[in-house]
């Protein structure tokens, strides 16, 4: 299981009373007759559903009474006078409004006194365990010295909380002092602590290992010594026994891969030598009952083993991934006294495709409980689908990482997780809360087809606690996605919305781009411009015209764009003059006229090539507004021409990984040995690097060679669009504007679209880079390169340089082009010019004709 570790550890105590308020959005009334309809009214209920679903809620431990969160109904559907449910848009409503009721537990934090303070070191949970009236957990708190950069001490505490009176005390765990050999010479020393477990005589235990490197009267030696170290659960040291059997030294090493405590009252160990693997049982008193070497299935299991944890019956649940293919996982108990796996399955896609994830164990009636980054998850040998236990959003938990968790009762257990990576370590109770017990509130359905962020997730979690009238419920379609179908997830929401069922925002990256030009032919995408311009606050402000016209179509942008970079080709001014733009063919004139092996590209294989032409120019071949291709012209042509120059591979270990020349590669566009550089314009801290840095020289941001003069494209890493067909686009409005406020422009990573912010952030480029003292003040220093065996010193643009990149970069508006199924129809014909089967030419053809049929069948 993966570990984390973390600065602090965090006790949250809340005091008020809390009731969850969910809706369904934009409801019809019924009809007179009182008899249920259908349509609209389904949808919104089935909408109103997902609200409620497996949440839970949080409650301070000392608090008896549930605390209360007042979100007052909005739009809720009336009944008929018979009281039957109505039709239309009224059940759509309720469906709608029930999203927000799923997978909701209510969180009671623990206060864990006495632990480790705020900065004191860096904290995770090694082992989580349990009696009939205790819960146990190891804390390690490992201490980093920032002038070393080195863990200077580890501790080790016992959290225990008694299930009864849910009361938590903390106990720094006594050590025993290292038995070290006086050495002369350097000597390095290392001792950890590991496999923590409860035996069956009621003490806690755990491996010491302790490692030796020192070079004693000019020999040099390694010594890895393992050690079973006995404590009692009050944090008390009481011995430790030397395994000897598991000694290594330089010549043979040794590691314990797993140790699970029997029935009996032995513990087995499974142990990695250097030529096999091995079962060791030990007496708790670390004397040796007996050893023989695991079966060779065994082992592959334990080799390939993603997570493992142990079972009351004292046998080890395995998580373990095929060999030969580590998309396959299975699930299997060792059972140490056969030396077998037993209950083998496969896992199902939907787990073993993703790799976010972390195992917790088994509940009273589940096979694996494992945690993502949107909730928790279960799952029963047999089933064909996980079920979700618990929502972080619909919970209104902001949650990025579940560390540990152990099952209380079927409606209950205890996690330790982590809201933030500044936050720390923090612990809790997480109860179920039923969907009865959450009052209704208007729901809107924020979708994507490529995943969620955190600071996504943490910006809804804001927006649900913070807005009186609206719930946010996020839905990933990548979920459906398969490693044979990347593009289910896609599919899957184009479905839904041909089924009726759109959600109200969809997020979208231009790295996973849905067919948005598909959505606005169809008309489902409402004018961005006019919700601005209706704003009384947005509509006073200046934006960045150019971004938006980049997201535009006919004049009307229907896309969000809170950030954005500009991407483009540059080259130095004394080689390619004040083009504003060029071709291939006046690009090779550039390059003939250079070093006698001079390149145009570093690193750039035809494949590569290809893809950087649809990005660059895609939008040139592909008409997004009416949808007519243009691949059989003389420009793609060239392309595909000079392309063909280009090798079909590289071959890095020979070409750059053993005989790389990093001085070389410095100097590449110095020395005139490559004229492009692939450039992205995503901050202005990056600019003078580029510039007065790789190049030296003045540069023009001549773009990629192509007729049409767009050699340079805008990109966002994120838009946001508000479906035509949503019952509640006021509602949908207030969640995503958001992005264009001041408070969401000042902290952007990328460029902001906000004028004024754009211009102010640009300023920085002209500044020398600095760093504040304790005092406050700046204390500034330079930025250098390494060329040719001499440091040059970066210096910041001037004011001439900064007026030629703001000038340039509020001049492009050509979009980034992505279409994943575009690029296959490429790549699948290209091959038969390349390899002299057809012409150019007649390539060219095929893929106009493909890719018509493909755009027309999908507008």
């Amino acid at each position: 299981m993966r570990k984390k570790l973390w600065k602090r550890v965090l006790a949250i105590a809340l005091t008020a009373a809390m009731t969850l308020s969910l809706a369904a959005c934009g409801g019809d009334k019924d009809g007179e007759d009182g008899k249920s309809g259908s349509g609209s009214s389904k949808r919104g209920a089935a909408k109103a559903a997902l609200a409620k679903e497996n949440v839970y809620r949080l409650d301070p431990l000392t608090i008896p009474n549930l605390i209360k969160e007042n979100l007052a109904a909005c739009g809720g559907d009336k009944d008929g006078e018979d009281g039957k449910s109505g039709s239309g848009s009224s059940k759509r409503g309720a469906a709608k409004a029930a999203l927000a009721k799923e997978n909701v537990y209510r969180l009671d934090p623990l206060t864990i006194p006495n632990l480790i303070k705020e900065n004191d070191g860096n904290i995770y949970v090694m082992d989580l365990m349990q009696t009939d009236t205790d819960v146990y957990a190891i804390i390690q708190n490992s201490k980093y010295d920032e002038v070393t950069y080195q863990d200077t001490t580890t501790e080790y505490y016992l959290f225990d909380m008694k299930k009864d009176t849910k009361t938590v005390t903390n106990t720094k765990l006594t050590l025993p002092e290292a038995a070290g050999e006086e050495t002369q010479g350097y000597s390095y020393e290392y001792i950890s602590y590991s496999n923590f477990f409860l035996s069956k005589d009621g003490g806690l235990y755990a491996l010491k290992m302790h490692n030796r490197d020192a070079e004693v009267n000019g020999e040099y030696i390694s010594e890895r010594n393992n050690f079973l170290c006995h404590w009692n659960t009050d944090g008390t040291f009481v011995e430790e026994a030397e395994l000897a059997e598991l000694r290594a030294d330089q010549e043979n090493w040794i590691y314990v891969n797993n140790i699970a405590p029997a029935q009996d009252g032995t513990i087995n160990m499974v142990v990695n030598t250097s030529d096999k693997q091995m079962l060791y049982v030990y007496g708790v008193d670390g004397q040796l009952k007996s050893s023989r070497e695991m079966p060779e299935e065994l082992q592959q299991a334990f080799n390939y083993a993603d997570s493992s944890f142990k079972l009351p019956d004292g046998r080890l649940r395995l998580l373990y991934r095929e060999e030969s293919n580590w998309e396959k996982l299975h699930m299997g108990d060792v059972n140490f006294a056969t030396g077998q796996i037993e209950n083998v399955s496969d896992i199902p896609e939907a787990i073993s495709r993703t790799w976010d994830y972390n195992f917790m164990g088994c509940g009273e009636n589940v096979d694996l409980i494992y945690s993502t980054n949107t909730g928790l998850n279960s799952y029963k040998v047999g089933d064909t689908e996980v079920k979700t236990m618990m929502n972080f959003i619909n919970s209104d938990l902001y949650i990025n990482n579940f560390s540990r968790m152990v099952e209380l009762t079927p409606d209950s257990f205890l996690a330790f997780y982590s809201e933030d990576w500044e936050s720390g370590l923090k612990a809790g109770i997480f109860t179920y809360v039923k969907p009865e017990d959450i009052v209704d509130k208007t729901v809107i359905v924020l979708a994507t087809a490529s995943g969620f962020d955190y600071t996504t997730k943490k910006r809804v979690v804001d927006f649900n606690k913070n807005n009186s009238d609206y719930r946010i419920v996020m839905k990933d379609y990548n979920q459906y996605a398969t490693n044979e179908d990347w593009t289910a997830g896609v599919t899957k929401l184009n479905n839904d919305i041909i089924a009726g069922n759109m959600p109200d925002i969809l997020y979208n990256t231009d790295y996973n781009s849905l067919p948005v030009d598909n959505y606005i032919a169809k008309g489902l995408l409402a004018d961005i411009g006019k919700f601005i311009a209706e704003d009384p606050e947005l509509s006073q402000v200046e934006f960045m015209q150019n971004a938006f016209d980049a997201y535009s179509v006919d004049g009307v942008l229907y896309q969000v764009v809170p950030s954005f970079q500009v991407v483009t080709m540059m080259a130095k001014k004394s080689l390619v003059g004040n083009l504003p733009a060029w071709n291939m063919k006046e690009m090779q004139n550039v390059v003939n006229s250079m070093e006698s092996e001079a390149k145009a590209f570093n690193n750039m294989t035809r494949a590569n090539f290809m893809d950087t032409v649809m990005r660059f120019c895609g939008n040139q071949f592909v008409d997004p507004k009416t949808g007519k291709c243009n691949f059989n012209s003389g420009d793609f042509i060239s392309m595909l021409e000079y392309a063909k120059t280009l090798p079909e591979e590289i071959n890095y270990d020979e070409d750059y990984w053993q005989n790389y020349d990093w001085q070389k590669e410095q100097c590449q566009y110095r020395e005139n040995r490559t004229l492009l550089s692939y450039f992205y314009m995503s901050n202005f801290a990056n600019l003078a690097r580029e510039i007065n840095g790789t190049f030296g020289e003045p540069v023009s941001f001549i773009g990629f060679p192509t007729e049409s003069g767009k050699g340079s494209y805008l990109m966002c890493d994120g838009t946001y669009m508000i479906s035509s067909k949503s019952k509640c686009p006021e509602g949908a409005w207030k969640y995503v504007r958001y992005y264009l406020t001041d408070e969401y422009q000042k902290e952007v990573w990328n460029m902001p679209v906000n004028r004024k912010m754009f211009m102010e952030k640009s300023k920085d480029a002209l500044e020398r880079p600095y760093w504040i003292d304790e005092n406050g003040e700046k204390q500034y220093y330079d930025k250098t390169m390494n060329i040719n065996g001499e440091e040059i010193i970066i210096n910041p643009l001037s004011q001439q340089q900064l007026d030629e990149v703001v000038n340039f970069m509020t001049s492009v508006s050509n979009r980034y082009f992505m279409d994943t199924n575009v690029s296959n129809i490429i790549t699948e014909e290209m091959g038969a010019y390349f390899s002299g089967q057809k012409t150019a030419q007649d390539v060219a053809d095929v893929i106009q004709r493909r890719v018509q049929v493909y755009v027309e069948e999908n507008r």
